[in-house]
Formats: structure tokens, C-alpha cells, sequence
């Protein structure tokens, strides 16, 4: 009874072709590219207890650590943390590791979206709790995001997303203890 009539009011909007059908076309479309062509993921981070240092050892399996260094800075974002170097497949990547308290790593997420742009970036979410941002600059793709305490920006020429996903799998398995 309910779905007969519910059926009937929406068929009878988007016969009516007026503005309502127009603009539900558009949301759906709209939702459908949004989907499609942005990084959908959960953000996912070490526990606490970890250092910067013992979170980018974690990664290591499936990728070559090279080298790491203490850092200040991502960019023009000042912050202390950690870079570490990559390598996959004749490939390289960088992680950038940042731990503060929560409002301190959102502060230094927010500033890198502000300095790269969010009108060219390939995917913004900001939650009150999390957030994920990834764009293309100069040729190399970059992807960043933030939780709890953490504050991660991975880098690369080629298959960023891929390494990406990787950390934040691993990270995800040391949450659900199935890392061992």
C-alpha cells in the first residue's frame, strides 16, 4: 500500500518535467561522478601507543624502507614528524608521519589542503573526526589524511593510491588485531 502510493508520487514528478525532476537528475548524476571519480575509503591510523618511527616500520612489508629522516616540515606546513622513502618496483614513494594531539594534526591538514587547493583536488573529505584529500601537482599525486592523533601525507610519480591504501590497510588490520 505505502510503496504503490510512494511509487505512483514519484513517477508523477518526473513525468511532470518540471524543475524538481530536472534538479533530482542533477543531484543523482551529480552523486553518481562525485563516486566515481574521487578515492572512497576509510581513514585508518596506528593505535596511540605508536611512535612516527615504529608506524613506518609497519608499512614495510610488500614496500622497501630506504631511508628515513626527522622532518619540520610538508611543504610550507610546519610541522615535526618524520619523512620515510619507499620503493616498490623500481618506484619510490615518501610518507610524511606527523603525531600532536587531534586539533594540532587537523590544523596542519587543513593548512596543506589550503596551500595546494581544493578546486583541483582529486578527493576532500573533511569530518569532524577524519579527513582524507588527494590532488595531482606538478606531475606527482599526492594524498593526505588525518585522525586521531596522526597526520600522514604519501607521495609519488606513479601508483600513489596503491601505496596509500596499503598503509592505511596495514593500519587497519594492527586496529582489527589481525596485523599478526
Amino acid at each position: 500500500m505505502g510503496f504503490g502510493t510512494s511509487t505512483v508520487k514519484v513517477e508523477s514528478i518526473l513525468q511532470g518535467g518540471g524543475i524538481l525532476k530536472k534538479v533530482l537528475i542533477c543531484c543523482v548524476v551529480l552523486l553518481f561522478l562525485n563516486l566515481w571519480g574521487c578515492m572512497m575509503r576509510s581513514v585508518n591510523v596506528p593505535p596511540n601507543s605508536y611512535s612516527p618511527i615504529s608506524a613506518i616500520n609497519i608499512v614495510q612489508n610488500n614496500y622497501h624502507l630506504n631511508f628515513t629522516d626527522v622532518v619540520d616540515n610538508v611543504y610550507s606546513v610546519r610541522a615535526k614528524g618524520m619523512v620515510a622513502s619507499f620503493g616498490k618496483e623500481e618506484k619510490a614513494y615518501l610518507l610524511y608521519v606527523f603525531k600532536g594531539d587531534s586539533s594540532s594534526v587537523k590544523e596542519h591538514w587543513k593548512a596543506l589542503v589550503k596551500e595546494l587547493g581544493i578546486w583541483k583536488a582529486r578527493t576532500y573529505l573533511d569530518f569532524p573526526s577524519s579527513g582524507l584529500y588527494s590532488i595531482s601537482v606538478n606531475g606527482k599525486k599526492i594524498i593526505a589524511w588525518w585522525k586521531k592523533a596522526w597526520f600522514f601525507v604519501a607521495e609519488s610519480s606513479a601508483d600513489t593510491e596503491e601505496f596509500a591504501d596499503h598503509v592505511m590497510d596495514v593500519y587497519k588490520q594492527l586496529e582489527e588485531g589481525t596485523a599478526w
